[in-house]
């Protein structure tokens, strides 16, 4: 439909720019603070992450499962305003609660009490609670699918963000700097996004039909509840709950490493990211054509996962160190074990996760989402102390395991066509990779830059083969990608050319 188009294309082309922008401040930030600052900053930021986790409260996806809805009731504004009110109630029990216990946990953390004093955890608290403000605003924008006005927005904020912590970082280097800057921009671009959401609903005021608002909140707690269980093994929680177990410096390293290949996830994701749950609602109607929507997405996901995670792993080994710097070059080895599990894991969650929560397999998703829960909290806590990559490959494991069961889930739901899952991708991108790290390992002897060069252009025009003769690209994800490139699907189809012989773009 036009209105998708529109804003997969203000994805592609608007969220880049600032993504990288982002990427480029974190790498300055981590290499002017050091590590041990580092670290602290980076247990700061999975503060507010789980604040934000928290706080969320099940009003994002609510909003978005019930805002058509809520449209034909001529209630948009009443429901947005509704869920605002719920999740600040929510915020404010969670800024007491941190206020009082944040100063207890540091110091049982044994951390430093020069840095970590009571206004830090104030600073974190308004953080979160600003940054959820505008994320309610800015799902209701990207629900009725104005993308292009949402992330022009919030880009030209991320360039001002990512341009103050750089500035502040090479300056001042303490962290609690840092959060005063991104409290202040938050401020900021929260009360621009609430303005244009009010803009844009608040003439529609009446009364919400009975049960709605509760209704839109339990729904999205049980995608609150996926979300959470999954961060039950990520980067902010562990920083969280090993603080005291490890060093600071074995936790800087953790932190970099889980917070780039995040990033690089946010990245790659960009084309579909804000379309999966738009897209998914709006066709549970028309089982047909919901499981053609799951079909595209699922091999647009595929193909843009396989080919980005393989990429990182080749480049990874001399391109972290170059980055960041060799004091930072322990986080190779950690960023290498969490790869694999945290792109699939991401990946399957994003679609076959979203299409079962739009189908209300509510009671199936939270059974599955316990369970990864306990296993990854026994884990944590029967492996403190042992070395941090192998507590890192336990993790992996177990979210591999789920995900396994969660495809199997689909499966029985009719979700998971041959057409959804290329696996033709992953091994080209896998022999892509190989030959990558061949072409490093044949400029040995030269500088790190050139064998890191040639890396690149090898995996690059391995990969671009591979796409042009082999038909690896499903035929529903590759005109998924020509509608997006719109005038530009003639330049794709000369590189790729479409799985069916003959075929010409519009």
């Amino acid at each position: 439909m036009p209105t998708a188009l529109r804003a997969a294309r203000a994805n592609l082309l608007l969220a880049p720019l600032g993504t990288g922008i982002s990427v480029i401040a974190s790498i300055l930030v981590a290499r002017w603070l050091g590590p041990e600052t580092y670290s602290d900053y980076a247990t700061l930021m999975a503060l507010v992450t789980w604040l934000l986790i928290l706080g969320e409260s099940g009003c994002n996806v609510g909003l978005g499962r019930y805002l058509h809805e809520a449209r034909v009731a001529n209630a948009c504004g009443s429901l947005y305003r509704a869920l605002q009110l719920r999740r600040w109630a929510v915020v404010l029990i969670l800024m007491v609660l941190l206020i009082w216990l944040g100063p207890l946990w540091a110091e049982a953390a044994r951390l430093s009490a020069d840095r970590w004093r009571a206004v830090v955890f104030v600073l974190v608290g308004l953080l979160a609670a600003v940054m959820l403000h505008g994320q309610l605003a800015s799902s209701a924008m990207i629900t009725d699918f104005r993308h292009g006005r949402v992330l022009l927005l919030s880009q030209s904020l991320t360039i001002i963000r990512a341009l103050a912590l750089g500035v502040l970082a090479g300056l001042v280097r303490e962290p609690v700097v840092l959060v005063s800057a991104l409290l202040a921009v938050a401020m900021v671009e929260t009360l621009l996004l609430h303005r244009a959401a009010s803009a844009e609903f608040g003439r529609e005021q009446a009364p919400l039909p009975r049960g709605m608002v509760s209704s839109a909140q339990a729904h999205g707690l049980v995608a609150l509840f996926d979300k959470l269980t999954t961060s039950l093994s990520g980067g902010p929680f562990l920083l969280l709950v090993l603080a005291g177990a490890y060093g600071r410096q074995e936790l800087a390293m953790l932190a970099i490493a889980t917070d780039l290949l995040q990033k690089a996830l946010g990245v790659v994701g960009l084309p579909i990211s804000n379309l999966v749950s738009p897209l998914l609602n709006e066709s549970r109607g028309d089982i047909v054509r919901f499981r053609r929507q799951v079909t595209r997405l699922g091999g647009l996901m595929t193909l843009l996962f396989a080919v980005a995670a393989a990429g990182i792993a080749a480049i990874l080994p001399l391109g972290l160190p170059l980055l960041l710097g060799q004091s930072y070059g322990d986080a190779v080895p950690i960023a290498a074990v969490w790869l694999f599990p945290l792109f699939l894991e991401s990946g399957v969650r994003m679609i076959w996760g979203a299409a079962l929560l739009t189908l209300d397999q509510y009671r199936w998703l939270m059974v599955s989402n316990l369970v990864l829960g306990a296993v990854s909290l026994l884990v944590i806590l029967s492996a403190r102390g042992v070395d941090l990559k192998t507590l890192l490959m336990m993790l992996g494991l177990a979210r591999i395991s789920m995900c396994m069961i969660l495809i199997g889930r689909a499966i029985r739901q009719d979700l998971v066509p041959p057409e959804s899952r290329p696996l033709g991708i992953v091994v080209a991108a896998g022999v892509a990779c190989a030959f990558s790290w061949g072409a490093q390992a044949l400029f040995t002897p030269a500088l790190p830059v050139l064998q890191l060069f040639a890396g690149i252009v090898t995996y690059v025009l391995v990969m671009l083969t591979f796409l042009r003769w082999l038909p690896l690209i499903p035929v529903p994800s590759y005109e998924a990608l020509c509608q997006i490139a719109g005038k530009y699907s003639g330049l794709l189809i000369r590189i790729i050319p479409h799985p069916v012989k003959g075929y010409r773009s519009a």
